[in-house]
């Protein structure tokens, strides 16, 4: 083997290895966020529209839902936007089966949504949206307000 071949298998070898270890870094690193977009009514018309988060990755996809839906509830960024649950509103639990997602509210968001200038339905509407597009897998999306039914929506 010449010098020349050898040098090409060393410096090869060399940023493969930098590759792999940049890649194991970037996998395990502990700060890796995931972009999301929820969905909120616009201020002065009937639309919907989204809005970017980023959110602290987690594998397990329901504690994705979850940090969604507690992003949900922080309201929007932007000042054209309204919220579409109240604040304080809790999930208290979150379950994803085959394709069908059930969340179940605390009594928060069925008390407190007159505090907000969108209806029940249209508060249940911004999660649907936002679920729906932000989990392309759930096909089904139940909710309960204290174990109570409050709605069930289809994927379109």
């Amino acid at each position: 083997m010449n010098i020349r071949t050898r040098n090409l298998i060393i410096w090869s070898s060399i940023l493969t290895a930098s590759f792999l270890l940049s890649l194991v870094i970037f996998l395990a690193r502990p700060d890796r966020t995931d972009r999301y977009i929820l969905f909120f009514p616009s201020e002065v018309s009937d639309e919907w529209i989204g809005e970017a988060r980023d959110i602290h990755h987690t594998p397990d996809r329901e504690q994705s839902v979850l940090a969604v839906l507690k992003e949900l509830t922080l309201g929007p960024m932007s000042l054209r936007l309204e919220p579409a649950l109240p604040k304080g509103t809790g999930v208290r639990s979150v379950l994803l089966r085959e394709k069908t997602l059930y969340i179940d509210f605390t009594a928060h968001l069925a008390v407190s949504y007159q505090t907000l200038d969108i209806s029940f339905s249209e508060m249940l509407e911004g999660v649907r949206r936002s679920v729906f597009f932000n989990f392309p897998a759930v096909e089904e999306l139940v909710i309960y307000v204290e174990g109570s039914h409050a709605g069930q929506y289809q994927k379109a």
